[in-house]
């Protein structure tokens, strides 16, 4: 099981537990426990759905892409929504899993309305090089290629991010006892990686929030709390004033408590990041609940939140609002991998045998195609983290990846 996949069913049996059965005792810790040393990448078929009980640089190179059409892709799942494709075909592509050369490679983020970075392999999850495809061409040029890994490397490039004209990552080692984290850069047009800082301490094992915004690199400690920043230009990591405990959200939003596996939502701090505030403005939002109803877990602008229902003792019902406290709707499907909303607005859901994806903000809905394989396997749609806004998943018996940009729905 990948990492992103065993972080994310970490988080939702954790944030969801109001709306699930019993966990088993020590599951979450199980869970945790093994995804430090591998990459996150989510493309991870798991063996038996039964498990959703619960939750839900260098010279440039160019090249064409192996043609893949726009098609209806593989068909929905019995008594699920409209295809996605056929519910937001200006957000939807259909992209070749391998480059021209034959080589696999991952997508990993939107650049913007067009290029998408991917990464490539050299061996089972260990990044080799960075590449951006268009995708309305789909020819793709190669960005960089990654640094050698550190002898006693735990965790690989990963955590990638574009800002201020360059890709940023970070990757993770031990040395003596003691973890150290290594964030690097590379110039978007092409060229070598920079190391643009070394953090140790609670920061050697970075696992959470990683952004760049405006020549700075800005990151955040699942467990510790608190957000440091380093000029992309390089130096040393220093604390961002008045965010202690608080993890990146969206930037410039952060928020509290924890969006770690291990950090309970409880009744006394609240859902996750139920209190936001934007470092630029220092406004801070605060979650409204509705009446009976426990926020869960939000984004900047929708909550997920569970509401008791009144004729049946014990059982609870699961729905979605504004941070405001306005508009709640019952959700009538079971939350997917994550109980925050993605790009701010979205959420993975499970109806029938499928995966479906719900927009909080119109209402709409439509499935991914994905269903489990005979073996009672499953391969889950991917997003690096609430704030990304690309989705990907494998169609077309893993020949393809369908591609879907959240921020061109409108």
């Amino acid at each position: 099981m990948s990492s992103q996949l065993e972080e994310a069913l970490s988080r939702t049996l954790t944030a969801a537990a109001s709306v699930a059965p019993e966990h088993p005792p020590g599951l979450l810790q199980e869970v945790e426990a093994g995804h430090r040393k591998r990459r996150r990448r989510g493309y991870a078929a798991i063996a038996g759905v039964a498990v959703f009980a619960m939750v839900g640089g260098v010279a440039l190179a160019f090249g064409g892409l192996p043609g893949v059409g726009r098609g209806p892709g593989v068909p929905a799942a019995q008594g699920a929504q409209r295809p996605i494709e056929e519910v937001w075909p200006e957000a939807y592509h259909a992209l070749s899993a391998k480059l021209d050369d034959g080589r696999k490679h991952y997508p990993e983020l939107m650049i913007n309305d067009h290029e998408l970075l991917v990464t490539t392999s050299a061996s089972l999850e260990v990044a080799d090089e960075i590449w951006i495809i268009d995708l309305d061409d789909q020819r793709a040029r190669r960005v960089a290629f990654l640094p050698e890994p550190h002898d006693d490397q735990d965790l690989y490039a990963s955590h990638f991010t574009v800002g201020s004209g360059h890709v940023v990552w970070w990757d993770s080692y031990t040395e003596n006892g003691k973890p150290y984290a290594r964030i690097w850069k590379a110039p978007l047009s092409g060229g070598e990686p920079t190391l643009v800082s070394r953090v140790s301490g609670p920061y050697g094992s970075l696992d959470d929030g990683l952004v760049v915004a405006d020549g700075t690199v800005y990151l955040s400690h699942s467990r510790v709390g608190g957000v440091r920043q380093v000029p992309l230009s390089g130096g040393e990591a220093t604390a961002v004033a008045d965010t202690r405990g608080y993890h990146i959200l969206q930037w410039p939003w952060v928020g509290k408590p924890a969006s770690g596996p291990l950090k309970p939502a409880d009744e006394s701090e609240g859902g996750q990041f139920t209190t936001i505030r934007n470092v630029e403005t220092d406004d801070v939002r605060e979650a409204v609940e509705p009446d009976g109803v426990r926020a869960v877990a939000c984004h900047v602008t929708y909550c997920v939140g569970v509401k008791a229902d009144p004729e049946s003792e014990g059982k609870r019902e699961l729905g979605s609002f504004r941070r405001d406290g306005s508009e709640y709707r019952p959700l009538s499907a079971r939350l997917g991998l994550e109980a925050i909303p993605v790009w701010d607005r979205f959420l993975v859901m499970h109806s029938g045998k499928g995966f479906g994806l719900y927009d909080l903000k119109t209402g709409k809905s439509g499935d991914f195609g994905i269903e489990p394989d005979g073996d009672g396997g499953m391969t889950l749609p991917r997003t690096s983290a609430p704030e990304a806004r690309l989705m990907s998943w494998s169609i077309d018996d893993g020949k393809a990846y369908a591609i879907l940009d959240l921020a061109a729905i409108r």
